[in-house]
């Protein structure tokens, strides 16, 4: 008896011990993440979004954002928000938090799975497996990248699923010992409820916990069924959610599935190529690569060696399901897991993306990690200690990539010189900054790589009126708003420049096209109405500019072109009006200044008598 206590102590402390090891590396590797900016898909979804200010809000989500049909990470950022506002190392620490239990979570589903005799024990694989998969730099997209907690967090919910049921099948169904057994039971629903409401990555839990049951627990799915059924239709059940999810959201606004305008055929013919780089990645993380873009050319003899692997490696997931072997089980998370979006069923916004690999990594690095079980303890540790400082030092530097948005797209456009989206993206930052020359250079790059580009279009329309070249900047206006009419910016500033140009006539019917596509905007209410002044049809111009003021009370240059066609009618007393409105919100406005000064001149002289 006493031998056996001290041998579960010694178990528990080692457990202690490789938890704490795991948490101080992964700790260590992440700790230039914290003061990160909000990036790329983070501004919208995170400092942008009036939605995650409360719970009610963040529930409901709001559509085209990473949160839409995802309302347990909707919630998630609004406990951050509630906590700090907008201050990004909370937001970091949260998805460092959750990344951290993902991967203890990870250590207890290996240390309690039945292994065979080797030269390594079930907790030393899972420390090993766990440890290696937290510091992974392909993990940085999943961890660094804040909206991305989407893909840690059904990662969590997942691992947790599968390690609650675990528990659950290893506690008596009888005796004293039964009430855990609930207990594990209702964790496991919970979490893959949970997951199902975090991201359709959750899809395939149910059936990865009834192959783990029939693998490692029960030895048949007979046996799984007549022993589990109720969990197992208790897990089944939270497909609902994840159904009415999808079906609220429409397709996440069309940006996924058979309706978002990306062929399935092309797509699925393009995930031969995506599946055997994530599996190359796996093994050499470099280079690593933020956006990939929406499109993948299709070299025709790399999509067919990569689908003869995939092939292979799909067809030997099979034989081994078939003969309930462990590597079977593990082929089989891997193929799930990505089922849902590197498949036949299109994702619009991105043809590949590293932060897929997220939960699929751990299925190829325990397969890795117990391909050397037969090495002696004392090497194996050493391969690990060796491997996990290496994995830290990369993912340290990859880290550092995530500290501006310059330095993100640079690095994309470095490493994906066809990224079209890369150059797009990167050109826009470099406008934010005034460097408009260079970013000139990169939507013309954009522009060169994808012409139907619309939105390049109209950047780099915008880029060279900014510099002069109106001529150049008048035919990819024509070029973007050719491509997509509903393009409403594109609409707006091709008609600016119209206006300027003297072109009054053409520059209305842009506005007016503008306006068809997205009604209610104050700016091209107000640019309607400044070029209905021009056009000498006041009365529609003084009607346009109080529509745009309605909308948006705040707006000095509305009040000072309401202000210009007041005084034209000759009504003074209600331009000076406009044009102090227009100063008390624009203290600054010269022009406003000035015009005030000429009507409160006009006012105080004496009228002409005849």
């Amino acid at each position: 008896m006493t031998a056996e206590v001290n041998r579960t102590g010694l178990e528990r402390g080692a457990v202690i011990l490789g938890g704490a090891l795991i948490v101080g590396a992964t700790l260590a590797a992440y700790a230039n993440s914290f003061h990160g900016p909000f990036v790329f898909d983070d501004v919208p979804t995170i400092r942008d979004n009036p939605a995650i200010r409360g719970f009610a809000s963040a529930w409901r989500g709001a559509e085209g954002l990473t949160t839409s049909g995802r309302p347990i990470v909707g919630l998630s950022l609004a406990f951050n928000y509630a906590l700090g506002g907008s201050q990004v190392a909370g937001y970091h620490a949260l998805n460092l938090a959750i990344h951290l239990c993902a991967a203890l979570a990870l250590f207890g589903i290996i240390r309690r799975t039945p292994m065979p005799k080797s030269q390594l024990t079930p907790l030393l694989v899972g420390f090993s497996a766990a440890l290696l998969w937290a510091l992974h730099p392909v993990q940085t997209e999943s961890v660094t990248y804040i909206v991305q907690r989407a893909e840690s967090l059904v990662g969590l919910f997942y691992l947790v699923t599968l390690y609650a049921f675990i528990r659950y099948a290893q506690c008596p169904s009888h005796g004293p010992g039964r009430g855990g057994r609930a207990l594990w039971a209702a964790v496991a629903f919970g979490a893959c409820a949970a997951g199902m409401a975090s991201k359709e990555v959750m899809v395939s839990a149910p059936l990865i916990v009834l192959l783990y049951d029939r693998t490692f627990v029960s030895g048949d799915f007979k046996r799984s069924w007549r022993q589990h059924r109720a969990l197992h239709l208790g897990l089944g059940s939270t497909w609902l959610i994840l159904g009415v999810l999808a079906l609220a959201t429409g397709g996440r606004g069309r940006t996924a599935g058979f309706n978002s305008g990306v062929e399935w055929w092309r797509y699925a013919l393009a995930q031969f190529p995506a599946i055997a780089h994530y599996l190359r990645l796996s093994i050499w993380p470099h280079p690593l690569i933020f956006n990939y873009g929406r499109t993948l050319a299709l070299d025709p003899v790399s999509t067919a060696l990569s689908a003869a692997l995939v092939t292979c490696l799909l067809v030997g997931t099979l034989v081994a399901l078939r003969r309930a072997a462990p590597v079977g089980f593990l082929g089989a998370c891997f193929f799930l897991i990505l089922a849902p979006s590197s498949s036949v069923v299109p994702v619009a916004t991105e043809v590949m993306a590293e932060h897929r690999m997220y939960l699929p990594l751990a299925a190829v690095i325990v397969l890795l990690v117990c391909a050397c079980r037969n090495v002696p303890r004392g090497a194996f540790l050493a391969g690990t200690v060796t491997l996990a400082a290496v994995y830290a030092g990369v993912t340290g530097r990859r880290n550092q990539v995530y500290q501006s948005d310059l330095l993100l797209w640079s690095d994309t456009a470095l490493r994906r010189p066809g990224n079209a989206d890369a150059h797009f993206n990167l050109g826009h930052v470099l406008a934010d900054e005034g460097r408009t020359e260079e970013a000139e250079t990169q939507y013309a790059e954009a522009v060169r790589l994808e012409p139907a580009f619309a939105q390049a279009q109209t950047n780099l329309a915008d880029a060279q009126d900014r510099l002069g070249r109106s001529e150049a900047a008048l035919a990819h206006f024509e070029t973007a708003v050719r491509l997509r009419p509903d393009l409403v910016e594109a609409q707006n500033d091709l008609g600016n420049l119209l206006l300027r140009q003297g072109r009054t006539a053409d520059a209305i019917a842009h506005y007016r096209t503008a306006l068809h596509w997205q009604p209610g905007t104050a700016m091209t209410h107000c640019n309607l109405g400044l070029a209905l002044t021009q056009a000498g049809q006041l009365d529609e111009a003084a009607q346009e500019l109080r529509i745009a003021l309605r909308l948006k009370p705040d707006f000095p240059e509305a009040y000072f072109n309401l202000g210009n066609v007041r005084a034209e009618t000759g009504d003074n007393r209600d331009a000076a009006f406009c044009y102090q409105e227009a100063l008390r919100l624009r203290p600054d406005f010269a022009n406003a200044r000035n015009n005030l000064a000429v009507v409160l001149s006009r006012m105080q002289s004496p009228e002409p008598k005849n």
